[in-house]
């Protein structure tokens, strides 16, 4: 335990957290969705600030395009698994962490298994299928969602609890509409780099003070920021009557399973 107090006296000697907050943080385990921009320096200040478990799923491989903004990457991982690149990389950071990668794309037949395992998970996709879906898992599993995205010098990110009675899930922000499925991704439109970087670090702090319970929660608020003006600004959500995510909480979670309720991918 020496070794780990020296590692992480500098979160010790904060008062909000000190050696109760850190020990929580060891005990802690969170699941990234998305290996990429938000994900990687995400997977990196978790795994280096001592959360002891840390899962991450992606199906992708590293390309050249891709080592502008997703820091966990260099050239020699040109062609090789995200997740395989990403757990040799965290290892040498944080040799106690324990790493569990998954080289798949969340399913709504694999969701329940894999969310089910983890305190906290953050969506760090880019695309509206995926982000649906890992919300109303998180909703129906009662798993705190930390959700950023970015776009352009843009970017957002918020705390969904969707669960809880005055408290908004992802889908009561962003009803489906045929409209989305329109919307550009990274792979078709620009990022600039320290972006990603920004909302993913956020991410990542976010997700520490759930797990030790300290600060202000960012449920039920948004904050945005623009690198490009610098103007940043927090907004309050509020729960929509008529969310179909949340109306689905009525409903047994084995029903949902098997018949893929409200799941954008079907």
């Amino acid at each position: 335990m020496g070794s780990k107090l020296q590692r992480f006296e500098r979160h010790i000697d904060i008062p909000e957290v000190g050696l109760e907050g850190q020990k929580k943080l060891l005990s802690g385990s969170v699941l990234i969705i998305g290996m990429g921009g938000l994900g990687c320096p995400a997977a990196l200040y978790l795994a280096a600030g001592g959360v002891g478990r840390i899962g991450f799923m992606d199906d992708d491989t590293v390309s050249l395009s891709n080592l502008q903004r997703q820091v966990l990457y260099d050239d020699h991982d040109v062609g090789v698994s995200k997740v395989t690149a990403a757990k040799r990389k965290l290892a040498a950071h944080a040799p106690d962490c324990v790493l569990e990668e998954q080289d798949a794309r969340l399913s709504p037949e694999n969701a329940a298994a894999v969310i089910t395992r983890y305190d906290l998970v953050l969506d760090c996709s880019d695309n509206f299928n995926t982000r649906y879906l890992v919300n109303e898992f998180c909703v129906r599993l009662k798993k705190p969602l930390v959700s950023a995205s970015v776009y352009h010098h843009e970017g957002q990110i918020s705390t969904f609890r969707g669960w809880e009675a005055d408290k908004p899930c992802y889908q009561c922000l962003y009803p489906k509409s045929e409209k989305l499925a329109l919307a550009p991704q990274c792979t078709e439109d620009g990022i600039l780099g320290p972006v990603t970087g920004i909302f993913g670090s956020m991410q990542a702090a976010v997700a520490m003070n759930e797990l030790m319970g300290i600060g202000e929660s960012l449920a039920g608020w948004m904050m945005m920021f623009s690198a490009l003006t610098y103007d940043s600004q927090k907004v309050r959500l509020k729960k929509r009557a008529s969310c179909e995510t949340c109306c689905a909480m009525k409903a047994p979670i084995e029903d949902y399973v098997n018949n893929g309720a409200n799941c954008g991918t079907n």
